[in-house]
């Protein structure tokens, strides 16, 4: 039996559902890992190729709700992203915080000598 593209869109929102899901939880892993199946799926719809007449009206519903719901995990993948990207800043601060406070030389200008030049 052909797979139709009517299928694909309902495996594709489904996809999406899931990824709703992890994003929640914060598992951009699992969040990346579900968008490259469904980038296997729209290759497999790309394939089937041109809608016959009447196709698209049947299937419409469906991509009206995956376009909303895409949109809405994009702000939040951005928003989750942000917020990560803190946190990553946080903790290098506070890494470098620890590597100055257990080396205070560290950031003490190193001894050495000067040679200056005048004339004569």
């Amino acid at each position: 039996m052909a797979v139709t593209k009517k299928q694909l869109l309902i495996q594709i929102l489904g996809l999406t559902e899931r990824q709703s899901v992890e994003l929640e939880k914060e598992d951009l892993g699992e969040f990346e890992s579900l968008l490259n199946r469904k980038e296997r799926l729209f290759a497999k719809m790309k394939r089937l190729g041109k809608d016959k007449a009447g196709e698209r009206e049947e299937y419409l519903p469906i991509l009206t709700e995956l376009i909303a719901l895409d949109e809405a995990n994009n702000e939040r993948y951005h928003e989750v992203y942000e917020e990560l990207r803190a946190r990553v800043k946080g903790v290098r601060v506070q890494q470098n915080a620890v590597k100055a406070y257990n080396n205070p030389y560290m950031s003490a200008p190193q001894g050495g000598i000067l040679f200056d030049k005048t004339s004569k």
